[in-house]
């Protein structure tokens, strides 16, 4: 993942794909779900850091681990805790992804 600014616009590189951070009132996880969902691959570190930051609940960090493929993971824990944990828990989601992220520019 690179940040950067493009003509003043601020951006995040995610597989090859530019998302670009535009004032919105929707949250980048809400506005790009579809693309977490095919692109995150390794989403238990990610459970486990929302789990040590109360973001999620020990039963919804085992239920999310028990699902075969990344992609199911992903789309359970944005539809279910993430969803219910509002804008903060997105925002704790958001910067553990960064911090997960690949040398390769893709998130892990």
């Amino acid at each position: 993942m690179a940040e950067g600014r493009c003509t003043g616009i601020k951006y995040i590189q995610f597989s090859g794909i530019n998302f670009y951070l535009l004032s919105s009132d929707e949250h980048f996880v809400d506005k790009h779900q579809s693309e977490l969902i095919k692109r995150v691959s390794k989403v238990e570190p990610i459970l486990d850091e929302l789990l040590r930051q109360n973001v999620i609940q020990q039963e919804s960090c085992e239920k999310i681990k028990t699902l075969s493929t990344a992609e199911e993971k992903m789309r359970e824990l944005i539809s279910g805790p993430l969803k219910s944990s509002g804008v903060q828990g997105k925002d704790m989601f958001y910067e553990i992804l960064i911090k997960n992220q690949g040398s390769n520019g893709e998130y892990n």
